[in-house]
């Protein structure tokens, strides 16, 4: 029964066509103007040999052009919640301390960084194009499930470009970072080719500290949010000049 399992598995694979799946995949990923994102991260940061855990969740509504977006971070196990919202070439920032909110100008780089939520890189997908062979595509429920766990060493330099693009930090940092251990996984609707969850984890190593990350994200109304209201109290928040 097992080996019937195992062949039955293997030729459902065989029929997917791994190359028009990925095309397509990257296609919608890439035409992916808004939506409403759930993302929960979980860190575990080694320094020295003094261990820190840290879980944080992002509940985000983004629209790339003209960037307009709401999210609220939250950090449970620091009891802390951080709101933000851009409109208008503005971000507003609150405190979370006193729930005093403030705006500054919004920065090319910082925006850059918003928009990179959205979609992957394209050195990424460049990645995933030019290893067709070690990605997996399964087919459950009205769904492909692309995964990539073993062999991944290829999506390293991806990854680093990736981090870079949303994290100045790591961007300074450049080739001091070590990636390693990278799996993902892209839950993909089989009509619209488009990410309702992914799950990405992977070990990094900068500056004699080791992180291991995995972040799972929800996608919903993709291309579907058109506005991103923003309150009062917060269009009435204190400026603060750039240095």
């Amino acid at each position: 029964a097992v080996f019937s399992v195992m062949f039955i598995g293997a030729c459902g694979k065989s029929k997917v066509d791994k190359k028009e799946v990925i095309e397509k995949f990257i296609a919608a990923s890439e035409s992916m103007k808004s939506g409403d994102m759930l993302i929960n991260v979980k860190m575990a940061q080694n320094l020295d040999g003094n261990k820190t855990n840290m879980d944080m969740t992002i509940d985000a509504s983004i629209i790339q052009e003209p960037l307009a977006m709401k999210m609220e971070i939250g950090i449970p196990s620091q009891n802390v919640k951080m709101k933000t919202f851009i409109k208008d070439n503005i971000m507003y920032i609150q405190n979370p301390a006193d729930n005093q909110w403030y705006k500054q100008t919004l920065s090319d780089e910082i925006a850059n960084q918003f928009k990179s939520y959205m979609n992957n890189s394209n050195e990424f997908y460049n990645a995933m194009r030019n290893n067709l062979d070690k990605i997996d595509i399964d087919e459950k429920d009205g769904s492909y499930i692309i995964s990539i766990s073993k062999d991944s060493d290829f999506l390293e330099e991806a990854m680093k470009s990736q981090l870079a693009n949303s994290n100045a930090t790591v961007g300074q940092i450049g080739n001091d970072v070590k990636i390693e251990n990278i799996v993902v996984k892209y839950i993909v609707d089989k009509n619209t080719y488009l990410t309702s969850s992914s799950t990405v984890s992977f070990d990094f190593e900068m500056q004699g500290m080791k992180i291991s990350m995995e972040m799972d994200a929800k996608m919903s109304n993709i291309n579907n949010v058109t506005a991103i209201d923003i309150p009062e109290e917060v269009l009435n928040a204190k400026e603060i000049p750039h240095q």
